[in-house]
Formats: C-alpha cells, structure tokens, sequence
C-alpha cells in the first residue's frame, strides 16, 4: 500500500484491525483521550487507535450492522489513503454538529470524487481531522460570542442599547431583545445577578476558542483556557456550583443539577414560576454541553437563557418548540433514503416519481437529489461501501440516542406508506442470514 503523511497511518499488517484507524504519534503527542487510545503496533511502536463507528468503540458490543460494515471493507483489501481518510472523516461526522448539512454534503462530494479535499469542515467531537487539515463550517463564530459576552457585560455596566446597535448593527434586533427582556439594570432582583453571572462564566473560553473550530487553530492557552473554564464552571466547589447553591438557598429550590433540561422536569415543583426558575438553573449548570457550542443550538440556547432570566418563564414564546428538531429528522430521513437506493441501483427518476404519489408530511427531495448528485452514475465496491457507512453514521453516531430513535414516528408513518430508508442493509442481513442457515 501506499503510504502518505510522512508514514503517519499505521499500515494494516502493523496491527490496525479492521473497524479501527491508527496513525502512529510523537512524544508529547501520546496522551490517551476520550475518544482514543495509545496502543502499541507489531514493531513496539506507539500508535493512537480509535473506531470507526462513531462513540462505539467497544468491539464486543458491535452489532450485526456494524460487522456487516467490517466485512465488507476486509473484501476490499487494502486501501489506499485517501479512501482511509474519507472513511475517518464519515467515523466523525456527529449530526447534532453545527455544520449540517455541509458536512453531509462534503463527505457526499468526497466519496463520488474519491477526495476529500483539505481543509475539509470540523464535521463533530469524535477524532475529526486526526492527521489533515480541517476547518470551522461556521464563520464568525467566535466573533458573535464576543459580541453576546459584550453586551451583556456592558448592559450590566449601564451602557445604552443605542451605542451596543451603533457598535453591532447587524445584531441589531438580538440587542433589542436583550434589553427589552432584561429590563433595567437598576430593577434586577439578586438571583436575576447571579443568574447572569453563572451563565457568562463560560464565555472566558467562548470569547477566545470553540469546540466547532480545529483545535489546532485554538490560540496558545487555548487548551488551558478550556480545562480551568470546565473547572470554574462545572466541578463540584467550583464558582459555578457555589452560584448554583446560593440560588437554590435564596429561591428555595431543590439541588440543582447538570441534567438536560427534559429531565430537569421530572423534579415537579408546584409553583409554576418556581419550577421554570430550577429548569432555568439547571440548564445554566448543564450548559452547552458544558463547553460543548459546536451544538447546533448553541446561540438559541442563550438566547433562551438570557429571555429566562429576564422575563422568568421558561421558553420563549416566539420560537415554535421542536423546530430543529424537526428539521433535523427530515434532512437526515432524506439523506438516508436518497443513500439507501443509490446503494440499491434505483435511479432517481423513479424514486421520486414514486415518492410524488405519497404523503410523508414533508418533501425529501432536496437530500434525495445531493445523494445522487454527488455520488454520480459510477458505483464501485469502494464507494457502495463508503455510501454504506455514510449511512451507518447518519442514522446512529447521534453522540447519544439514535436518530431512528428520536424519530421513530416518522419512520413509522414513512413505512407506512410503503418506504423504507433500510431497504439496503436489510435485504443483505436477510441473505446473511438466509446463507447461514444453509450452512
């Protein structure tokens, strides 16, 4: 096999099991994180391995799917770099990330090229870019934290909305909210206070890096940024929690805790404003995942916060509940099911004048029309294998609860009305299995 990047990929007869990647790493460079290990290959040599099935890194817990997958690429043999690559980036695509549906479209483009082009876009938390150059898919980011940071602390400083609209008029009408919702300085109760400094707390790191770009581009302390906010803000003795008890005892609130939100309300307080107050300070403590803003509802979450904490009810009412997350299940069923038929030969002419005769609630064919787009007339082992675990990681690396999971009813009512976005990978399983029982 060919080997690039100086030798840094760890050939396959050196150790690399199939369903991993490895690349071998410097001194210094070899501390174990979440998401990798450092293992050493046939030589002694240190290498840093991961899976690639994203958040699934235990082997023994792989399911028929996944080996399936496996399977197919040890028919392949070995492979040359490029294709290793592209492989990696689809184990780090996370669908919650802030870049889709670019990202999806990239690895799209990537497969029917046969190149991931570089730098590609920081495509989510697990092993993205480990040995090429990657970007942030979302410009001024950490601009618009600084200007989130900005007024706010000038707010509580006693500057006038107007300088804040002169400095930032693109941001106008976020500023008018903020004031409007806020109020006056002057009238902020001693809980509104601490409330707003639990939740600036964070923007020590926000200000200066981000989860959603390379950290490789992180400035210098960028690291150490990140470990002292996570200490401040989230450990048990730190300002954070110190806050967090104070609240509770003035407003006399149950402990309050890093649970998501969701599960915030299952602590049932029967005074209504008491209990969006707990679910307000609990999601303050929980944050963005802690650090975590390359969430696709980074901005949205603060700005829920900063309307909570000024108005004191929980959700604000001009945000439909459950927007994103729909518009998240339809791209991700259209993605899935444009996947599926390609891999399955059906062109797309057919599919969508079937599809034009049903009602799904919404209409896939934006996605359908990239898949097929991108990955061409042209299908190889290679890229039926690579479209395949596309897939694969659409339809479950959710960093949590799968997408079939968390859209179970669309799936149902799809089926129902005669569509399947599995056909694929059911009918090889069944013949897998039909296989086996003959033997």
């Amino acid at each position: 096999m060919k080997t690039s990047m100086k030798g840094r990929l760890v050939s396959y007869d050196r150790g690399v099991a199939t369903g991993f990647e490895a690349m071998y790493v410097k001194e210094g460079q070899d501390k174990p994180d979440d998401a990798s290990c450092i293992v050493q290959d046939n030589s002694g040599k240190r290498m840093r391995k991961w899976s690639l099935c994203n958040c699934q890194d235990d082997e023994s817990k792989w399911d028929t799917e996944i080996k399936l997958l496996n399977r197919l690429q040890s028919e392949l043999g070995q492979l040359e770099d490029e294709v290793r690559k592209i492989r990696a980036h689809i184990a780090s695509l996370t669908p919650c990330d802030s870049g889709l549906p670019v990202t999806v479209d990239e690895l799209l483009a990537a497969i029917g090229s046969g190149q991931l082009k570089e730098p590609s876009f920081h495509n989510g938390c697990w092993n993205c870019g480990r040995w090429w150059k990657t970007k942030c898919s979302q410009p001024h980011h950490i601009e618009s934290m600084r200007v989130v940071h900005d007024v706010l602390t000038g707010y509580l400083e006693g500057k006038s909305k107007e300088s804040f609209v002169q400095k930032y008029p693109y941001a106008e009408s976020f500023i008018g909210r903020i004031y409007e919702w806020l109020g006056s300085v002057s009238n902020l109760t001693q809980i509104q206070k601490l409330l707003i400094e639990r939740m600036l707390l964070p923007f020590e790191f926000f200000t200066k890096a981000s989860h959603s770009y390379p950290a490789t581009s992180w400035p210098e302390d960028g690291e150490r940024v990140c470990e002292e906010v996570m200490k401040n803000c989230y450990e048990d003795g730190s300002r954070g929690s110190q806050i967090d008890s104070e609240i509770a005892r003035l407003a006399n609130l149950p402990k309050i805790s890093m649970k998501y939100p969701k599960q915030v309300r299952q602590v049932v307080i029967e005074d209504p404003k008491k209990q969006d107050l707990y679910i307000l300070c609990c999601a303050l403590a929980h944050g963005l995942h802690t650090l975590g803003d390359c969430h696709h509802s980074t901005f949205r979450w603060i700005e829920n916060w900063i309307y909570s904490i000024g108005t004191g009810r929980w959700g604000i009412p001009s945000r439909r509940v459950g927007a994103e997350r729909e518009r998240l299940g339809h791209l991700l069923f259209g993605y899935l099911l444009g996947l599926d038929k390609w891999i399955m030969g059906i062109p797309e002419q057919f599919l969508l004048l079937d599809l034009g005769h049903l009602d799904l609630g919404f209409d896939p064919k934006n996605e359908i029309v990239r898949v097929y787009a991108y990955l061409g007339e042209t299908k190889t082992p290679v890229k039926e294998w690579l479209a395949a675990c596309l897939w694969h990681s659409l339809m479950y690396s959710t960093g949590g609860l799968h997408w079939m999971d968390k859209h179970s009813g669309l799936i149902q009512r799809a089926a129902k009305a005669g569509v399947s976005i599995r056909e694929w990978m059911d009918s090889v399983l069944a013949n897998d299995s039909k296989n086996s029982n003959r033997r």
